[in-house]
């Protein structure tokens, strides 16, 4: 079976900024230990991190890939940290 792939938008799926946040109503937010946008010192928050953790953790599990997109400005070596401390530290 071919390898599939599950691309993620970073920005309010994955994280959300400081401003962002009166806008998610009931959605579980977790303040992250990292901020892939630290140059704006807002704070970044980790939305739904245990369900979205679990997710990602059965798509690596079954061999297959996850990349991300967004419209922000971060650095894939950014992302990459963000998504290591972020949702697979649980």
């Amino acid at each position: 079976m071919p390898k599939k792939i599950f691309i993620f938008d970073i920005d309010e799926t994955l994280l959300c900024r400081g401003k962002s946040l009166y806008r998610l109503n009931s959605v579980e937010v977790t303040r992250s230990s990292y901020d892939p946008y630290s140059k704006n010192g807002l704070g970044c928050y980790t939305l739904q991190k245990e369900k979205m953790a679990a997710i990602m953790q059965g798509i690596i599990a079954n061999g297959d890939d996850i990349a991300f997109v967004t419209a922000g400005g971060i650095e894939k070596k950014a992302i990459k940290k963000f998504f290591n401390v972020s949702t697979m530290s649980i």
